[in-house]
């Protein structure tokens, strides 16, 4: 009876083994699958940026890092065009990632979403553009918008409905990047 009980016990050690074994072996092509892939995913995601400041810049030629969230955004001759700030803002289904840029006289020059996991058909409609059309109805109000001119407000910019609280986190995420680029850039070196 103490052999059978011993034979249990040494069989459970076997497969426990077998599993740490395993289990160890996933652990480290898990590891080696992330470093083989976040610099091609840094990459993917540097590549994106710059195609999205050009879209909003088109003259863009030169960009400069002032900061992880602030770059400044230059012509061919060197020329300020203005900035690009990176700004995460709450949505319904989690953080917007945005990019919006501000042209030298700090008005909207455009917005463009990065990343979002809004819901599909209703939070998603903030960056949805419609047939005929080249760019999301929604972030197109907002462009040559001036913050400080108070021309963001409630009446201003026209809410979806339906994605009510979507509409507020990229509203909010307009605010916090004037925000941002006050705190970073000083206005007088500008041009």
């Amino acid at each position: 009876m103490s052999s059978e009980k011993e034979k249990k016990e040494s069989s459970m050690i076997k497969t426990g083994f077998i599993l740490m074994t395993i289990g160890g072996v996933c652990a480290l092509i898990l590891s080696y699958v992330q470093d083989f892939t976040s610099p091609i995913i840094a990459d993917n995601k540097s590549k994106k940026e710059i195609e999205a400041i050009k879209t909003i810049f088109p003259e863009t030629e030169k960009i400069e890092k002032r900061n992880d969230s602030v770059t400044e955004v230059k012509d061919y001759n060197g020329n300020l065009l203005g900035w690009m700030i990176k700004v995460k803002s709450k949505g319904y289904g989690g953080d917007l990632l945005l990019l919006v840029g501000l042209d030298k006289d700090q008005k909207v020059a455009g917005i463009q979403i990065l990343e979002m996991k809004e819901t599909p058909g209703l939070g998603t409609k903030v960056n949805e553009v419609k047939k005929g059309e080249r760019e999301p109805a929604f972030l197109s109000q907002f462009k040559s918008k001036d913050i400080r001119n108070g021309e963001f407000g409630k009446d201003n910019i026209d809410k979806i409905t339906g994605a009510t609280i979507s509409s507020k986190a990229v509203l909010e995420g307009v605010k916090k990047s004037y925000e941002i680029l006050s705190a970073t850039v000083n206005m007088s070196e500008k041009n």
